[in-house]
């Protein structure tokens, strides 16, 4: 790597590295706790970017490298990756503390010494995914050492394995790897290499295999397949440390990268609250990746912040990037997104953050989460996803993977997804469209998917309506159903358990946090339970579920108020067919009121096929439509 010393020199400073000391970030604290760790011998994962995180110590001279302290191969996946030499490098490179130089030499000529070469002995370290990024992480660390750290023997011991890896990588590569993240972060290792040992043009497979592989894995909005915000990430830091590493050097790159990513990043800021928090939907844990964000901040990707908000990830940056990416401006990013290909709808503004998935499932790390919903007002957690916990099958991934963990409706008869395994389906659901608008008042999104039974081959037609309502702080969950036969719908929301929830009536239920009240208001009768759910692999938490059924004929209706107002009053209200003087079923309408103001919504579930298409309301305010807004007696035609 004849670059390795020009790319150290262009990256940091004596100056940058005291700024960097005399300022505190949440990931660098990390960073240190973990180090500290290491040093007496322990490790723990809690890096945001930690795939399979374990927030528990185990001794790593007992367990290094193929054996696991808790039954879970991923724990032995975690240590062969090796990010922890990331964290002692950056650590020594802060604080030149020649305890860190010493234990991250220890260990990685323990690796190369113990299990140097692949062998049927040693599988369990050798998976591509995680030797690639070993690779990247060794690439990553040399960055923070200086050469004359090393022993002439330990530099050409070090060059040895980084060799064998490079080959290793290209040799068990295969196809299957260009729809996968593994294939990803099996490659970007050995880019990274090439770009620092300035071999950029010898290898044209290699970049070529990079850009089909972007191109096979990304919607053209920037969402990545396989539908977790969690492996997008992985995803994308991959490509933006090989970004890093061509600019630093000004090495030219035969695709555009850096357009590639400013995409995915504007797709990545609708994947996280305003505080950087995961959203959790399919395999992701809702952790903090403010340093991952502040990462895309600093070199230009991302344009929501102004520099002096996102100083997590100083040290990543480096000192090139540090006082140039300061004078950009910032970008305005639309409060809403949909990106129809990947099922994501997305509303984030100052107040709110709610997020919609119905996507196609053909990753294995999909969920049951047709539909299903998310919710964040004012910083605080409303309605949460119910997470991972595991890659083992056991009884609580399964639960988490299922329709019931999630925020959705569910046909007692007609499921939509069926998780047979850990890993694998015994049926998917068919997304059929999705939709968002904003009017005046609020925003409007629409989705709706097919269910078909891999047995009977009944089918059912499911769609999900939301309104939010900004001046009334409210938001209208509306799900219907159209089906060829009978059946039950069921709805789950699932409240944050930072609220204490308390049942006023069978419609009605009050949930009260520190900082909020939230009011829930069920058109059919509503139960409480508890559930478990996962914020970060490995760790299980309780809280409260709020149940409801309805169950009638071939047409199926529910509807669920959430109001962060608690001066709202909610009625049901009655709609007639013009000249007719039996209530109209098929259309529904609730009457929302707050101080002098009042809305009505109604919604027809169906087309009008008989009698009069023309709709009237008990105070005789005529309308058509089927998804009509009264605003103080101004109507709106939604759909």
């Amino acid at each position: 790597m004849k670059l390795l010393t020009e790319y150290q020199s262009r990256v940091s400073s004596n100056e940058f590295i005291n700024k960097i000391n005399k300022s505190s970030s949440n990931y660098l604290l990390g960073l240190f706790d973990r180090c500290g760790y290491l040093l007496e011998d322990n490790i723990v994962f809690t890096d945001a970017l930690d795939m399979e995180a374990c927030d528990t110590s185990y001794s790593l001279s007992r367990y290094k490298w193929k054996s696991s302290p808790n039954n879970d191969d991923e724990w032995i996946f975690m240590l062969s990756r090796q990010g922890f030499l990331v964290d002692l490098a950056i650590a020594y490179h802060l604080t030149a503390d020649e305890r860190y130089l010493a234990k991250w030499k220890e260990l990685i000529f323990s690796f190369i010494k113990q299990e140097g070469t692949a062998s049927d002995l040693n599988q369990l370290c050798w998976r591509p995914l995680d030797s690639g990024l070993r690779l990247s992480n060794w690439i990553k660390s040399l960055v923070y050492l200086p050469q004359d750290g090393f022993s002439e023997a330990e530099w050409l011991a070090l060059q040895e394995a980084i060799s064998y890896h490079l080959y290793y990588q290209r040799e068990t590569f295969v196809s299957k790897y260009l729809l996968s993240n593994w294939g990803v972060l099996a490659l970007c290792g050995v880019a990274m290499y090439q770009i620092l040992a300035d071999d950029v043009c010898e290898d044209d497979v290699l970049w070529q295999i990079l850009s089909d592989q972007w191109e096979l894995q990304f919607t053209n909005q920037g969402t990545h397949w396989e539908q977790s915000p969690m492996y997008q990430h992985e995803v994308m830091m991959q490509f933006a440390n090989v970004l890093q590493c061509a600019e630093v050097l000004n090495q030219p790159l035969p695709f555009d990268l850096r357009k590639k990513l400013t995409l995915a990043s504007t797709s990545s800021y609708y994947q996280v609250d305003q505080d950087d928090c995961l959203l959790a939907l399919n395999d992701s844990d809702a952790v903090d990746c403010s340093y991952i964000y502040d990462f895309y901040r600093g070199l230009g990707l991302l344009q929501d912040k102004k520099n002096e908000d996102w100083n997590q990830s100083a040290i990543l940056i480096g000192e090139y990037y540090f006082n140039r990416t300061k004078k950009e401006e910032i970008i305005s990013y639309s409060t809403l997104f949909c990106d129809q290909k990947a099922g994501l709808a997305v509303l984030k503004n100052e107040k709110w953050y709610l997020t919609c998935f119905n996507g196609l499932h053909g990753s294995s790390h999909g969920q049951a989460s047709a539909g299903s919903i998310t919710l964040n007002y004012k910083g605080q957690n409303v309605l949460i996803d119910s997470g991972r916990y595991s890659y083992m099958e056991c009884v609580e991934r399964m639960r988490l993977n299922s329709e019931e963990a999630h925020n959705v409706p569910s046909l007692k008869e007609q499921p939509g997804t069926i998780i047979s395994g850990s890993w694998s389906y015994q049926q998917l659901t068919n997304p059929v469209a999705m939709m968002v608008k904003s009017f005046e008042e609020g925003y409007f999104i629409e989705t709706s998917w097919q269910t078909k039974q891999h047995d009977t081959k009944e089918m059912a037609l499911v769609t999900r309506r939301i309104l939010l309502f900004e001046d009334f702080e409210m938001l209208l969950v509306m799900d219907s159903c159209e089906s060829s036969r009978k059946d039950e719908l069921r709805n789950y929301f699932h409240v944050d358990s930072d609220f204490r929830l308390e049942q006023l009536d069978s419609q009605f239920i009050q949930a009260n946090s520190n900082s909020q009240q939230v009011g829930f208001w069920n058109l059919s009768p509503v139960t409480i339970q508890e559930a478990i759910h996962s914020p970060v692999y490995n760790q299980l938490a309780k809280h409260p579920v709020i149940m409801s059924s309805t169950a009638s004929g071939d047409s199926l209706l529910n509807v669920m108020v959430v109001s962060m107002n608690q001066a709202v009053t909610i009625e049901e209200v009655m709609v007639k067919q013009n000249n007719e003087e039996n209530p109209f079923h098929d259309c529904f309408g609730i009457r929302c009121i707050q101080d002098n103001s009042c809305k009505e919504v109604y919604l027809t579930v169906r087309d009008i096929i008989s009698k009069d298409k023309l709709l009237v309301t008990e105070d005789e305010k005529y309308f058509y439509g089927r998804l009509v807004v009264f605003n103080d007696g101004q109507m709106l035609r939604i759909q």
